[in-house]
C-alpha cells in the first residue's frame, strides 16, 4: 500500500502541516480562533525526530541524515540543515523574518536528538508535557523576535499555542504511529 511508505508519509505529513499552518480562518471569525492553531510543522518535526531511530528507510536517511551503521556528526548536521530548510520555507509562507522558524526547528531537533534516550522511556503524558514546554519556548522566542523586528505586540498567543499543541499531540502521535505501522491501539 502506498500509505505504508515512510517517505510518502513523511512528505505528506509535512505538506499537510504547512498547509494547516498557513490556512486562515474565515472572514468575520474572531481573531481568537486563529490563535488556537497548534504549531503543526513543529509537531510533525518533533514526531519524525523521535521516530528517527526506528525508521531506517532511504528517504529518512537522506532527509534526517541518520546512518544505520554510524553515529558520526556529519549525519546529524545534515539533518539539522534539512530541518532548518523546512523552517526557512515556512518563513517564506508566513512572511516572517528569514531564518526564524529555521533556527527554532533546528534547535528543537537538536535538543530531541541529544536527549533521545530519555525520551524513549517517556509515557505519552510525559511526552505531552514535554511538547507543551518545547512549543511554549519556541513560541516565546518567535513572539519576542517578532516584537523586536516587526513591532508585533506581545500577547498570550505562545501559551495558547502551546496548550493547543499539547492537546493535539496525543492524537497526532498515535495516528501517525498507526499510519507508519507501529501503533497497535
Amino acid at each position: 500500500m502506498i500509505f505504508r511508505s515512510v517517505g510518502f508519509l513523511f512528505s505528506l505529513s509535512l505538506l499537510l502541516a504547512m498547509i494547516l499552518s498557513i490556512a486562515h480562518m474565515p472572514e468575520g471569525s474572531a481573531e481568537f480562533w486563529g490563535s488556537l492553531r497548534p504549531n503543526w510543522v513543529l509537531l510533525v518535526i518533533i514526531f519524525w525526530a523521535q521516530q528517527l531511530p526506528y525508521q531506517r528507510s532511504v528517504v529518512l536517511m537522506l532527509i534526517f541524515g541518520h546512518s544505520v551503521n554510524s553515529e558520526d556528526h556529519a549525519t546529524y548536521r545534515r539533518g539539522l540543515v534539512t530541518v532548518w530548510i523546512f523552517g526557512l520555507a515556512l518563513d517564506v509562507l508566513l512572511a516572517q523574518p528569514l531564518g526564524l522558524n529555521g533556527i527554532i526547528f533546528a534547535s528543537v531537533a537538536f535538543f530531541l536528538w541529544r536527549n533521545y534516550e530519555r525520551q524513549a522511556l517517556q509515557s505519552l503524558i510525559q511526552q505531552t508535557a514535554m511538547i507543551f514546554v518545547l512549543v511554549l519556548v519556541a513560541e516565546v522566542v518567535r513572539s519576542f523576535v517578532l516584537f523586536t523586528t516587526a513591532a508585533e505586540p506581545l500577547s498570550m498567543r505562545p501559551v495558547v499555542c502551546a496548550m493547543t499543541s499539547a492537546i493535539v499531540w496525543p492524537f497526532l502521535f498515535l495516528g501517525m504511529l498507526r499510519a507508519i505501522g507501529m501503533g497497535r491501539f
